[in-house]
């Protein structure tokens, strides 16, 4: 990580997740980053948040960690799946079919509408082909975008085939990190026992506090 980086976490939380049965609700969400390779952009998968079962409004408690470097435009695709196959987590197809889109996007350069079109078959083919897990929305966004948000939580709309699908909050948190270690002494007098059943060993509680 270089001195113009600095590290965050990201809590995600989704509302009013939206799809055509009601077979039941697992999502997930996967966060891609746009990658530059030599004239030609990418897709690539960063992370992920666990499965949440059965809830239309889940809030994810594994955070995603990002790099985020201030001055550069660093575009992010945030994508909600439901996961009907628990044991699934290879999402290489899903990285793939979003290179489609991006590559039709390139090649349609300044046609917005030519890019909501080739977004809704793709969309539309994935939720259709994969047993596995379908697409409930996606958005897209920059990392500066969700990071600067006021009061620290971004929120956007989901959409899939042009219409609302649900909304996703991400609440970023600057992380710090040092290699220090300490060393704590403790020692207790007088601890008082509330029962003379309970002879457990007391025990203290330590809790990180920003």
């Amino acid at each position: 990580m270089n001195s113009k980086e600095t590290k965050f976490q990201l809590n995600i939380s989704c509302k009013d997740l939206i799809r055509d049965l009601d077979l039941g609700f697992n999502p997930r969400v996967i966060l891609f980053r746009l990658k530059k390779e030599s004239n030609k952009t990418k897709w690539i998968q960063h992370d992920k948040t666990e499965i949440i079962k059965d809830s239309t409004s889940p809030e994810f408690t594994k955070p995603i960690t990002v790099n985020y470097e201030y001055g550069e435009i660093q575009s992010v695709k945030i994508v909600v799946v439901n996961v009907k196959n628990e044991d699934y987590d290879n999402f290489n197809e899903l990285e793939d079919r979003l290179n489609g889109i991006n590559k039709n996007v390139q090649q349609q350069k300044g046609q917005q509408q030519g890019f909501l079109n080739v977004l809704n078959v793709v969309v539309n083919d994935i939720g259709n082909l994969f047993e596995d897990y379908e697409i409930l929305g996606m958005c897209d966004t920059s990392l500066s975008d969700i990071v600067t948000a006021n009061g620290g939580e971004f929120n956007k709309d989901l959409s899939r085939e042009n219409k609302k699908s649900g909304e996703i909050s991400i609440i970023s948190e600057e992380t710090h990190e040092n290699k220090y270690i300490m060393n704590l002494h403790l020692m207790g007098d007088r601890v008082i026992q509330e029962s003379m059943v309970n002879t457990k060993s007391k025990l203290n509680k330590f809790m990180p506090s920003n």
